[in-house]
């Protein structure tokens, strides 16, 4: 949850602002400015109640490298994270989908959320008001819909974000190039 708006400072010409109690995905203390706020800053568990088995915490995506054939920095599953029990579909050229497995559910009830079995969410999610479901219905409405909303920052704003995606292309490739 949170808003995304035009700024010259960033790669890709916006950034997005993370709503108290959300967060987006980082990778060894990186940033990724362009991504959604996703995750919600409350108690998840892994091992509900009643559940004999613990479950290991999920990798944290990126997965793997996909293969050379197919691997595109603009495919929107690159850098998703679709929670425990779920595995990011590519929907569009530019939008995902979280697929959840059985006894899983999207978090919001939205499948670009990541997917959650209901007992691993703690109580105090509901601050953030995410419902959480012991065997009854949600005590909480959900919040609103995540907004989208493009501000235009100036006349010079679209200029700069050209030039930082070479920057951005190279260096994901010299990466790459090293993985392998």
């Amino acid at each position: 949850m949170g808003a995304c708006a035009e700024s010259g400072d960033y790669t890709f010409g916006f950034a997005c602002q993370c709503r108290p109690g959300w967060s987006r995905y980082s990778l060894a203390g990186m940033q990724f400015p362009f991504l959604p706020c996703v995750i919600p800053n409350c108690t998840i568990s892994y091992r509900c109640q009643g559940d004999g088995s613990s479950p290991p915490p999920p990798p944290p995506p990126p997965a793997g490298l996909p293969p050379l054939t197919n691997f595109s920095i603009f495919d929107p599953c690159l850098m998703q994270y679709c929670g425990d029990g779920g595995a990011c579909e590519k929907a569009s050229d530019f939008t995902h989908r979280c697929s959840c497995r059985d006894g899983y559910a999207n978090l919001l009830n939205d499948t670009s959320y990541p997917c959650y079995r209901q007992c691993s969410l703690g109580s105090d999610c509901r601050d953030l008001g995410i419902g959480v479901i012991n065997g009854s219905t949600p005590t909480s409405s959900p919040p609103t819909p995540i907004s989208f909303t493009v501000r235009r920052s100036g006349a010079g704003a679209t200029a700069a974000p050209v030039g930082r995606l070479l920057e951005l292309l190279t260096l994901i490739s010299f990466l790459w190039l090293q993985a392998i």
